[in-house]
């Protein structure tokens, strides 16, 4: 994994946003615009695909954190476009640089952590796990 994933790494994702994308689909009512959570899983999922190739089988990464500004708001019906860097590697946590852009303007910069799980099946089993111990 390590030796695949170098910082400056880049990728980019795009999302044209419909009305499930909204704030006012997650509860903020009258807000048809681009949602803080709609945003906030663009990044993810863009910062995932960024180094998925890298990974070996088995393995699977997780955010972690994320930190960042919704700057502008975006209208349905309109493009925005995420761009990520990886900008830091400290072991299983891979950091992002995240810039977002609708068609018209910057409407989200922050970073992003994602922790590589290196056996996915036993992480859902220990996650799993936490239902009988509830009992």
């Amino acid at each position: 994994m390590e030796n695949q994933i170098k910082i400056g790494l880049r990728h980019t994702e795009k999302l044209m946003v419909t009305a499930r994308d909204t704030a006012h689909a997650v509860g903020n009512s009258g807000a048809h615009v681009f949602s803080t959570p709609a945003m906030l899983l663009l990044i993810e999922n863009t910062c995932g695909a960024t180094i998925q190739p890298a990974l070996t089988a088995g393995q699977i990464t997780v955010g972690i954190m994320a930190n960042f500004d919704h700057l502008a708001a975006t209208p349905v019906g309109m493009m925005v476009r995420c761009d990520a860097e990886v900008i830091e590697i400290d072991r299983r946590r891979i950091r992002f640089a995240v810039t977002l852009y609708d068609e018209v303007e910057k409407v989200g910069e922050g970073v992003h952590d994602r922790f590589v799980i290196d056996n996915a099946e036993d992480f859902v089993a220990k996650t799993n796990a936490k239902s009988a111990a509830k009992s």
